[in-house]
């Protein structure tokens, strides 16, 4: 499952060189009010936080203002993992693969913190089995429900395996995950984006290799067959790539950057279709540009259904194009194009609705901020809101979908400890006084509530210091006089009067005898 095919893969890629251009006047975004299933833009700041921007916040629903527990991440993609309609993010760094749900929608999850008011979750994590360098995510597995991941990282293994590319798919709502494919490669693998060439089964990749001047598509669910392969020519590099839908009709096509010595005597930008079975370059002449592009992107600005190519260059012309629009759709799009900072610092770009229009829009980012074009499809480069004051790695930026249609803020019980365990012998009993608080948290702290045994235990006695929250449960005694041997269990309910998102609450009591 897809929450937005343009959002599934890897939408940046580093510039190694920078970008120039004088700043247009920034204006406020033009926010479609209570749009439903807006972008936010998420990306890892430069000590490797990963931080959410929520450009559109529906009336009655909170911002989302998420900011990852620790630092340290390199890189994250983006994808439903759960299956619940909205984004999670899979980060690695830290010599793991960790994934978050930035927003919980289902009540029954105990959530691990809040960020104003809205609860957030690490739903997985595990060991990197060597350093990775490479994630995106998609439908990788057109048999499983929700989305899948891929992530690269280097290893040193017998013959002469350097590199390792693995799949990972859930069937748990994320928190377990196990290996769809694991391929082993002589060499890195340095740029991955996940697309779906033929509009039908599951996605597919776009791989870029420099250490054999290599790029790569490639179906996933066919054991990463080979779709199509150009390499061996050194006088070029690959530098990015995008799938996309980029003719109107038709199965999809893939664009690839490059860079080489000399200036526009060869195409910079290769876009690829399939005509009778076989790919080849669609566009070769009107895709001179120079200096060469080092940033591909698409996303669909207009929304009818095609997508258009974006690039980012680096230009020594102080008021020369760093970024432009490509529209291959037919249809009747104004030019897109800016000159951006004349410090040739922008060197990263994503794509995304934050609106909620059902039009793309266009962020570049910078070591010291983030630049949103929101009105792509006027032409008119001068709309744009910048969110500055600010730091970023200048590399990992997406748009994702965190919050459904909004997150309404909520109440919700918790207790510490949550579940009670002891030992008694049988014909003893014990007078603990062990304290339980309960706490109530989100849009409310102060809640009625009502404190009962589930089964009416004999062998546990309780008692509770106020009708309302924050409170004070304890227990009082444990009885085990006439208990045979064996593990007898209680819970302890939790209700209110007042609307609580997981109410009732449950504190799990357990004495074994």
């Amino acid at each position: 499952m897809q929450i937005r095919k343009t959002l599934n893969g890897l939408l940046f890629v580093v510039l190694l060189a920078a970008l120039i251009g004088p700043a247009g006047a920034p204006q406020a975004a033009q926010a479609s009010p209570d749009a439903p299933g807006d972008d936010e833009i998420i990306y890892i700041d430069a000590s490797g936080y990963i931080r959410v921007i929520d450009p559109n916040v529906p009336s009655g629903s909170q911002e989302i203002k998420w900011v990852s527990p620790e630092g340290g991440w390199f890189d994250f993609a983006t994808g439903d993992f759960n299956n619940d309609g909205d984004a999670e993010i899979a980060a690695i760094g830290n010599g793991k693969l960790t994934i978050f749900d930035p927003v919980v929608q289902d009540s029954s999850i105990t959530p691990d913190g809040e960020y104003n008011l809205v609860p957030w979750v690490r739903l997985h994590e595990r060991a990197a089995p060597g350093t990775p360098s490479l994630i995106a995510a998609g439908n990788l597995d057109a048999g499983v429900a929700g989305d899948e991941i891929i992530y690269g990282y280097s290893v040193s293994e017998p013959n002469n395996i350097n590199y390792r590319l693995e799949v990972l798919k859930t069937a748990d709502g994320g928190r377990t995950w196990t290996t769809h494919i694991n391929n082993g490669y002589g060499s890195r693998w340095d740029f991955v984006t996940v697309g779906n060439v033929n509009n039908t089964g599951s996605d597919d990749l776009l791989l870029i290799r420099n250490a054999d001047w290599r790029f790569d598509v490639r179906e996933v669910d066919n054991n990463f067959a080979v779709i199509f392969s150009r390499s061996g020519n050194s006088m070029f590099t690959w530098r990015s790539g995008a799938i996309g839908q980029f003719y109107p009709g038709g199965s999809g096509e893939f664009v690839v950057a490059r860079t080489f010595s000399g200036t526009s005597e060869l195409a910079s930008v290769l876009l690829y279709s399939n005509s009778n079975g076989a790919w080849d370059v669609a566009e070769n002449d009107g895709m001179k540009f120079y200096p060469h592009p080092n940033v591909i992107v698409a996303g669909d600005v207009n929304g009818n259904g095609d997508d258009e190519i974006f690039w980012l260059r680096s230009t020594p012309d102080a008021t020369g194009t760093r970024l432009f629009m490509i529209n291959r759709g037919g249809d009747t799009l104004p030019e897109f194009k800016s000159p951006l900072d004349a410090d040739n610092a922008y060197k990263a770009a994503a794509m995304g609705d934050p609106d909620g229009d059902g039009r793309d829009e266009i962020a570049v980012m910078r070591n010291d901020r983030i630049r949103y074009f929101y009105a792509v499809e006027t032409g008119n480069a001068a709309l744009f809101t910048d969110y500055a004051g600010l730091t970023t790695n200048s590399r990992s930026i997406k748009m994702a979908n965190l919050d459904g249609e909004g997150y309404v803020p909520g109440t919700r019980f918790s207790a510490t400890p949550a579940t009670v365990q002891v030992t008694l012998t049988a014909g003893t009993s014990k007078q603990p006084n062990l304290a339980i608080d309960l706490t109530a948290s989100g849009s409310k702290t102060v809640v009625p509530i009502t404190v009962s045994k589930e089964r009416g235990a004999t062998w546990l006695d309780y008692f509770v210091n106020t009708n309302q929250t924050p409170a004070v449960i304890t227990i009082s005694q444990f009885d085990a006089r006439n208990l045979t041997p064996g593990v007898y269990t209680e819970r302890l309910k939790v209700t209110s009067t007042e609307q609580v998102l997981n109410q009732p609450f449950y504190i799990t009591i357990q004495m074994t005898v």
